[in-house]
């Protein structure tokens, strides 16, 4: 009965020390694994999200949360790399150099001339862009008025984004005229939107593409 007592006994202390083995080496295992997960979330919160496009707006959520709501069906996004890591997107724009038959259509004048404002009133231009970079997006170029070619004038700071959209500034070459354009460009090259001039009137304008042969 001693003896069975005695075998007992020992076996218990054996599982016994088992079991505190098992929990000796779990320990370090158990906090190792915890370290992980924190260096985990860590390096997941500080990457960035970043909207590169301004055409994404800060709002307020329902539950008092910031969220970003996209404006246009087309938003550029910027993530956040692990550290060691770079990306440079390159983006290329479409090339608008070319000849443009460019009609604008008078709208509204402020204030109005003694002898009327015209409206719907056409005047015809032929436009040429001979220079741009599709990489910024920059160019510029010159034109005429179709009734008297003489009457010529100079496009400066074009700018086209990738959205799509362009502003431009015409300058009349023999006076102190300009007209400011903003508008957008079609998928067939065409250009068309608004522009006001320095003397007050509206127009409207479209500009059909009619040869992409660069100009000197």
């Amino acid at each position: 009965m001693q003896d069975q007592l005695s075998q007992f006994t020992t076996k218990k202390n054996l599982t016994s020390l088992l079991v505190l083995a098992v929990l000796v080496l779990a320990i370090p295992i158990g906090v190792n694994l915890v370290r992980q997960q924190q260096n985990l979330k860590s390096k997941a919160a500080g990457e960035q999200v970043i909207f590169a496009s301004p055409n994404v707006e800060a709002r307020t959520g329902p539950n008092g949360s910031p969220v970003a709501v996209a404006l246009d069906q087309t938003v550029g996004v910027n993530v956040g790399l692990p550290n060691g890591w770079s990306y440079t997107p390159t983006v290329t724009l479409r090339d608008l150099k070319g000849t443009y038959d460019l009609t604008y259509t008078l709208k509204a004048c402020n204030p109005i001339p003694s002898g009327g404002c015209g409206v719907n009133t056409l005047y015809p231009h032929t436009m040429e862009i001979n220079a741009m970079d599709t990489t910024t997006g920059v160019f510029s170029g010159f034109g005429h008025f179709n009734p008297t070619p003489s009457i010529t004038w100079t496009l400066s700071n074009g700018l086209e984004t990738s959205a799509g959209a362009v502003t431009f500034h015409i300058a009349y070459d023999s006076s102190s005229y300009t007209i400011d354009n903003t508008g957008t460009v079609a998928s067939d090259g065409s250009i068309s939107g608004t522009a006001t001039s320095s003397s007050g009137q509206s127009f409207t304008f479209f500009a059909k593409l009619t040869s992409t042969a660069q100009t000197k």
